[in-house]
């Protein structure tokens, strides 16, 4: 998405998406298929960062630091805007 230069994708570093992505419940793993997987994923994503209270808890996959909290160099809106985008790229409705 970065070298395709969509907007939602350029401040995005790949460590957040690793955090996004274990951040997900156990249950948006295992389906038939990775795309299904992904698909799921996304969908818990989206939901959760449409407002901080659902995801002002969540971790860095070091469980030492809050993902959204101060002091990081990305906030739960930028990460929103990059759900909804790898959501469109990827072709889901």
């Amino acid at each position: 998405m970065n070298d395709e230069k969509i907007t939602a994708a350029t401040p995005i570093p790949s460590y957040l998406i690793e955090c996004l992505v274990w951040n997900a419940p156990p249950e948006a793993f295992g389906h038939d298929t990775y795309t299904a997987d992904v698909r799921e994923i996304l969908a818990h994503l989206f939901n959760k960062t449409i407002r901080f209270e659902d995801c002002r808890e969540w971790g860095e996959t070091n469980e030492l630091i809050y993902l959204f909290w101060n002091g990081q160099d990305w906030n739960f809106n930028q990460a929103h805007a990059f759900v909804s985008a790898a959501w469109d790229y990827l072709g889901y409705e």
